[in-house]
Order: C-alpha cells, then sequence, then structure tokens
C-alpha cells in the first residue's frame, strides 16, 4: 500500500502518467479493498436514507433487532431521533467521496461508530481515492464497490447516474444477509431529514432540483429496485421495506405507466 506523500504525489501527475499508475494499483489492490459480500452472512442489515420519513419508517420496524445499521454520504451527521440512543449509530458508511456532500471527518466517523467506509468507484480513476481515504482513516476498514458495477447499473438506468443509496441497496440484496430493511428513500419526491443538508427545501423543490440537474433519474431507479428487490426475495432473502419506500415506488411506477 503506498504512503499517504507518493500517493498525493500520483494524484497530481498528469493524466497520461497518472492513469496507468491508477491502472496498476487497482489490479494489485482492488480485490483487497472490494467490499465482500460474505462478511454479512446471516446478519439483519438496516439502511437508514436521508428523507425526511424516515422517521415514519422506523415506526414499523423494531431497529434493535438489526445487527447493522448502514448510511449515506451527510447521513453519517444526521441524527434520527426515532433511533433512541442510537440516533446517530452507523456501522458501514457509503460514502462517494466527493465534493458535493461534507467532507468526511476522523472524529464523525468515531462518533457515529463507523467500522466500515465503503467507497463507490464511478470511476476506473476514482480508486485512486479510495487508497488516499484508507490512509486518512486508518481505524476504519477502507473498502470500495468495483467500478465496473457502477457501469452496469448506468447501463440499466439507461445511462443516468446510480445514486449511493441504490448502489448501496444493490450490494445488500445480493449479500447472504438474514434479512435486510430500506427505510428513508423517496427517490427524491420529499426533501431530506433534518440534519442532512443545511437547507430542507420543500418537496416540491426537491423533485425539481434532481430533474434539473439531470443527472439521476428517479422513476427508472425505482424501477429497477423493485426488480432487485424481488429478485433477492426470491432467493429466499427477507427484505422490509418502508412504508412511504413502497409508497414513493408505487406513485412513480403509476407516472412512468401514464407516461407511456
Amino acid at each position: 500500500m503506498p504512503g499517504k506523500f507518493a500517493l498525493s504525489i500520483v494524484s497530481r501527475m498528469p493524466g497520461f502518467l497518472r492513469s496507468p499508475v491508477i491502472k496498476l494499483l487497482r489490479r494489485r489492490l482492488g480485490p483487497e479493498y472490494q467490499l465482500n459480500a460474505a462478511d454479512f452472512q446471516g446478519l439483519r442489515v438496516l439502511i437508514l436514507g436521508p428523507a425526511r420519513t424516515v422517521g415514519e419508517d422506523l415506526a414499523c420496524l423494531d431497529p434493535a433487532r438489526f445487527d447493522v445499521f448502514v448510511r449515506l454520504n451527510n447521513g453519517l451527521d444526521m441524527p434520527i431521533p426515532a433511533l433512541g440512543q442510537a440516533a446517530r449509530r452507523c456501522d458501514v458508511l457509503f460514502h462517494s467521496l466527493t465534493s458535493d456532500t461534507r467532507p468526511v471527518t476522523a472524529a464523525a466517523l468515531e462518533a457515529a461508530g463507523v467500522q466500515v467506509l465503503v467507497h463507490r468507484t464511478p470511476t476506473k480513476g476514482a480508486f485512486l481515492h479510495t487508497l488516499i481515504a484508507a490512509r486518512c482513516f486508518p481505524r476504519q476498514a477502507l473498502r470500495h464497490i468495483p467500478w465496473e458495477r457502477y457501469r452496469d447499473l448506468q447501463r440499466e438506468l439507461g445511462g443516468a447516474s446510480p445514486t449511493s443509496g441504490l448502489i448501496c441497496a444493490d450490494f445488500f440484496l445480493r449479500a447472504p444477509v438474514q434479512e435486510l430493511a430500506i427505510v428513508g428513500f423517496t427517490f427524491f419526491t420529499t426533501c431530506y431529514n433534518v440534519g442532512y443538508e443545511a437547507e430542507l427545501g420543500t418537496d416540491d423543490e426537491a423533485r425539481q432540483r434532481v430533474a434539473g440537474i439531470g443527472h439521476h433519474d428517479p422513476a427508472r431507479e425505482a424501477l429497477l429496485l423493485a426488480d432487485l428487490v424481488d429478485a433477492a426475495r426470491g432467493r429466499g432473502c427477507q427484505v422490509v421495506l418502508g412504508e412511504q419506500v413502497e409508497a414513493a415506488m408505487a406513485r412513480l411506477r403509476a407516472e412512468v405507466d401514464v407516461g407511456r
């Protein structure tokens, strides 16, 4: 594993030099840093999304029965009162490690109890940021989702970028977990929960913002997640969706059907 100084030098190289170096690093270290589904064999996993409806979804669950709490990006700093004393608990954090999210700090990771930090790598070159993060946060296990899986999901979404939430759910829906609960996702049909972003806005503003950016495709993502859930259940995995998650999926499916 290269040191922080060496990685810093690589990051400042011209592209024609940087690319082959990252390719070599990815070939040698990629498998070692890949998130392993077998590590979650037989566990009960709870994915906590950032939508304002997360508390409503949790009201129908017993969070205490889950072994692993998973959060996304700014969710690291987002207290969820419905979790009681575990309001900030985060065992596994999926993070983009990009500038459009709040910077990850060692103090925040420690305060939340993060054991594994997962970098979703959208490109081959993004693996360099995985290695840099591994040096910056030595107290957490650094893992990554291979860029090939990001590419595959992007193709299934017709070219739209998969959200961190979809990448996270996709991983656990294909893992040998005993139970998976997914709460706090409304596919941008509602605003974020308090604490996720500085400005909450309204539900309408949330929809208008994602539509204006054009980076994600909420309707396609909802339909794809539904297919992934059906496939996991077909393999015998117990999958529980929050009531508001299911409601948002139904709304978006209806909109798609009307538009056909």
